[in-house]
């Protein structure tokens, strides 16, 4: 069984996410989409539902729209291209991030070092994000460039993110 997020309300750009550890009768999860649906909520007899199950049942009433959820394109690899506005030199293109948005965390590597770390806040171009761990192997060909990314992202930084592309701004 998946467990879903769902929110009651009309601004999705507002929307405290909830977590339901039951499935929804008749309902079904398409990955990168976002459903507006209407639910009935039963509650059960606490005494007849088992000590790891929920109490509540959900049922699909009508789903009343289904779109694209913009926030699913910022899953996946993204490649380093500007430092603090500077543009990064080409040799560089081994930095990248990975964002696992529906974990709410990133790992990445330089080409010498791996780092990992959480996401506090996204949205569709700009992602906040949490302390940020790294190993600290010596490597012969080692830039001071991949030193600076890590501080700035160890110093919750925003990244500014356009077409698998990224910006990291103080």
């Amino acid at each position: 069984m998946e467990c879903l997020e769902v929110f009651q309300g009309k601004n999705l750009k507002k929307a405290q996410w909830e977590t339901i550890y039951s499935s929804i009768q008749g309902f079904e999860f398409e990955q990168g989409y976002l459903k507006k649906v209407i639910l009935q909520k039963e509650h059960l007899n606490p005494k007849e539902v088992p000590a790891d199950a929920s109490s509540i049942l959900y049922m699909l009433v009508k789903e009343l729209k289904k779109i694209k959820d913009s926030l699913n394109a910022l899953q996946g690899n993204w490649q380093l291209t500007h430092l603090d506005g500077a543009k990064v030199s080409e040799n560089s293109k081994a930095i990248s991030i990975h964002f696992n948005i529906s974990q709410n965390n990133l790992y990445g590597s330089d080409s010498c070092n791996r780092f990992f770390g959480g996401i506090k806040h996204f949205t569709e171009n700009e992602i906040r994000i949490g302390p940020i761990g790294s190993t600290k192997r010596w490597c012969e060909d080692m830039r001071l460039l991949n030193k600076d990314v890590l501080f700035l992202l160890d110093k919750n930084q925003t990244l500014l993110l356009q077409f698998k592309k990224m910006n990291i701004t103080n």
